[in-house]
């Protein structure tokens, strides 16, 4: 007699992506069901407060909301613990390393912090130094001053070309157009070539002078004679603008009498010279004029003279206060960066490479062990990342259900609220903050 035995297949095991897959279909957005309505807070309130006494815990917590509110966020709570249970079975295998990968996590944070600390450490004792405190503080002062001039200035930055280190330089190259232009003349003049020499550089030291004096007050006119200056300021830029013109005058009567002098020796010697041969033809002379040489010569001065008017009006600002004072804010702040570069930037920089260095021994370390559980420490942070989830959208759950809980509750005028043995007034009930353990939704 042939028997026949039924033969139950087996269920395929459970892997662990498939407890994953599961698991991660359970979907924070389901909480939103437990969202209680106006209508249905108001329901639950009436029937809770038609009993005309409602007796709460120390936290705020009445029965009405323990039953309506708490309980069900626990039950959806259990729900995800119970999603997790196959999950947490499964990977428990791994755990090891997973673990080993979350301190090297941790342990890196831990290097960040550290490197953190010792940085302001190294900012404290850099402010402990009289020389760095002192440039610290100067820079914050004359960066207040700027600021509060700024402001006056509608904002705009000063024109500081002028201060930097190349303006002089730039200015005192008039210096050597004058000397292209004069010291012919004056060498012809004088026959010496050291006089002649030291003519024109005076003379060119001279027109630079003149031109930075003519740029600037040029450029400046409105400020350094305004009213608001005193009279005792005025009369200085007069004094300024005297001086600077005494400059122009004197060279360029310097070089138009040289070459007033050196034309006529030339006449001269033409004239004194005995008639002969002339190389250029019996019908050939040669005529030297004394006034054109002179204003040929006082027009070249006076066109390196513009030069460095144009030169001194572009790199100054027209409020030359609000230009001395970004000066001396720019002055304090590199004295203040050389200071800093000395006590903390180097010291910051081989902190951070110290650091830098045990972080990179750890990364190494965690892509050594993430070889071995990478997938399963990718699921397992999913999941830890999906429980915060779930946990963050039942505490907004919370909240909202019991603000508007006690809103409906509080509308019963008559209703009296006992905590600890004491009837509570109801705006005393309604300031009162209502505390709630985040974790596992009980009593706080």
């Amino acid at each position: 007699m042939e028997t026949t035995q039924a033969v139950k297949e087996k269920e395929p095991e459970e892997t662990l992506q498939s407890a994953f897959e599961k698991l991660m279909a359970f979907r924070p957005l389901q909480a939103n069901d437990l969202i209680l309505k106006d209508e249905q807070a108001a329901s639950l309130a009436k029937a809770e407060a038609s009993k005309g006494k409602v007796v709460a815990s120390s936290s705020g917590i009445t029965p009405g909301m323990r039953q309506s509110i708490l309980s069900p966020c626990r039950e959806y709570l259990a729900k995800w613990e119970k999603a997790r249970g196959p999950f947490e079975v499964l990977i428990h295998p791994h755990r090891g390393h997973i673990e080993s990968l979350e301190k090297v996590g941790v342990d890196i944070q831990k290097l960040e912090q550290m490197k953190d600390v010792h940085i302001k450490q190294i900012e404290l004792m850099a402010d402990s130094d009289y020389a760095y405190k002192r440039a610290k503080d100067a820079l914050e002062e004359k960066k207040t001053e700027y600021k509060v001039m700024k402001n006056k200035e509608g904002g705009r930055e000063a024109n500081v070309a002028a201060n930097r280190i190349w303006y002089w330089p730039a200015i005192l190259m008039i210096g050597v157009t004058e000397w292209l232009i004069n010291y012919d003349t004056f060498f012809s003049f004088l026959s010496v070539p050291a006089i002649a020499a030291g003519a024109t550089i005076i003379l060119g030291i001279l027109l630079a002078f003149s031109a930075h004096g003519h740029g600037t007050l040029l450029k400046q006119w409105s400020y350094r004679f305004g009213d608001h200056r005193t009279v005792a300021d005025r009369r200085s830029e007069w004094r300024f603008f005297a001086l600077s013109t005494f400059s122009l005058l004197l060279v360029l009567g310097a070089a138009g009498g040289a070459r007033y002098e050196s034309a006529i020796r030339v006449i001269v010697h033409l004239a004194e010279s005995p008639t002969g041969v002339n190389v250029l033809g019996s019908e050939a002379h040669i005529e030297s004029s004394p006034l054109r040489d002179i204003l040929l010569s006082l027009l070249a001065n006076v066109a390196a003279w513009a030069v460095g008017v144009f030169l001194a009006y572009m790199t100054h600002d027209e409020n030359k206060d609000y230009q001395a004072k970004r000066w001396e804010y720019i002055t304090a702040e590199k004295k203040y960066q050389k200071l800093q570069k000395k006590h903390i930037v180097e010291l910051r920089k081989t902190e951070e490479a110290k650091a830098a260095k045990n972080i990179k021994e750890l990364e190494a370390t965690a892509d050594q062990t993430k070889s071995n559980v990478g997938p399963e420490f990718a699921m397992w942070k999913a999941v830890k990342e999906r429980d915060t989830e779930v946990r963050v959208a039942l505490r907004g759950v919370v909240k909202h259900n019991l603000e508007i809980y006690r809103d409906a509750l509080l509308k019963f005028e008559d209703l009296k609220v006992v905590i600890d043995g004491k009837e509570l007034s109801t705006q005393a009930y309604q300031q009162m903050k209502i505390k709630v353990d985040d974790e596992n939704f009980e009593i706080a």
